[in-house]
């Protein structure tokens, strides 16, 4: 009877062992579902941190885009209004041009006149006085004539256009 009695404690014993083992399983399962769930929110909470993250470099690189455009934009006001500066400046340069071409046509006048005193010295015409301010005449001039064509060569240049 006592190994029958034993048997039977045995037998309680083995079946509270087989529900435990089974138990055990069960706990191992939810503890497994649980660690995954665990990871699962882990790489949320590195997804949502990352999300952050690139939000934060999506509007730094908006406030620079925008930043630029405006200075892009700012550049072509200012462009814009050099170049109705520049225009108004057109008929000065004009001007300038004009009186180039008229300070060229003195300085040709003059040198005729300083060629025509000359003559005369050559003739035995005249005075040495004469003949001093001929040769001044005639230098002064020459130095009118290539300053006026120096301006109308650089008006030229900056221009794009030949000044008269």
């Amino acid at each position: 009877m006592q190994c029958s009695d034993i048997a039977g404690s045995l037998n309680q014993l083995n079946s509270a062992i087989q529900d435990d083992v089974v138990r055990l399983e069960e706990l191992q399962q939810i503890m497994g579902d649980l660690t995954q769930i665990r990871r699962k929110r882990r790489c949320r909470a590195a997804i949502a941190r990352h999300r952050t993250e690139c939000e934060g470099y999506h509007a730094q690189c908006h406030r620079a885009a925008s930043a630029s455009l405006n200075e892009v934009a700012e550049l072509v006001r200012l462009v814009t209004g050099l170049e109705t500066e520049l225009r108004g400046f057109l008929p000065i340069i004009e001007t300038v041009g004009g009186i180039s071409g008229e300070l060229r046509d003195i300085a040709k006048k003059t040198r005729m006149l300083g060629f025509n005193a000359t003559l005369r010295r050559r003739a035995g015409r005249g005075d040495a006085q004469l003949w001093r301010g001929a040769d001044e005449i005639r230098r002064l001039a020459e130095r009118a004539d290539a300053s006026a064509g120096s301006v109308g060569e650089k008006l030229a240049s900056w221009t794009g256009r030949p000044v008269s």
